[in-house]
């Protein structure tokens, strides 16, 4: 015990401290995390040049050629997200709330005929259930698309 000097116990503590933090943060903020990684520009081989804009223009066209159907998705549920966020501070009616859905998808109708659609319908009631504490049928879902 008398080999450890207060400057290593003051460094190891702090270290500690920032590590419980950084995991806190992560853990309680995962999805937040997760969404901001996944919006950040970069290729399959990881090699943009961001001093080079018509290299990384053109790999910015390339990735939505090729995933354009689950960013697409992917922006919904974001803005979905956001919706369900907003009506819970503001306590609005599930009529209100459905109404809501209904204007946000009627954006993304391409979206309906895909595999992924059971998907998006059960992150619609997971979602709808933790911010707004409504449960909506498969048939309100399904109605959803058609408003």
């Amino acid at each position: 015990m008398a080999n450890i000097s207060w400057k290593d116990f003051l460094t190891a503590t702090g270290l500690l401290v920032a590590a419980y933090y950084i995991g806190a943060l992560a853990y309680y903020y995962s999805k937040e995390l997760k969404t901001f990684f996944a919006r950040l520009p970069f290729s399959a081989a990881g090699n943009i040049k961001y001093g080079d804009k018509a290299t990384h223009t053109s790999q910015i066209k390339n990735q939505k050629q090729g995933s354009g159907e689950l960013e697409e998705l992917n922006l919904l549920a974001t803005e979905i997200q956001q919706m369900l966020r907003q009506a819970s501070g503001e306590e609005l009616v599930r009529q209100e709330i459905i109404a809501s859905l209904q204007s946000i998808i009627r954006k993304y109708q391409n979206i309906r005929d895909t595999p992924t659609l059971a998907m998006l319908h059960a992150f619609i009631e997971a979602e709808t259930k933790k911010f707004c504490s409504i449960s909506l049928t498969a048939e309100e879902i399904k109605m959803l698309w058609d408003g």
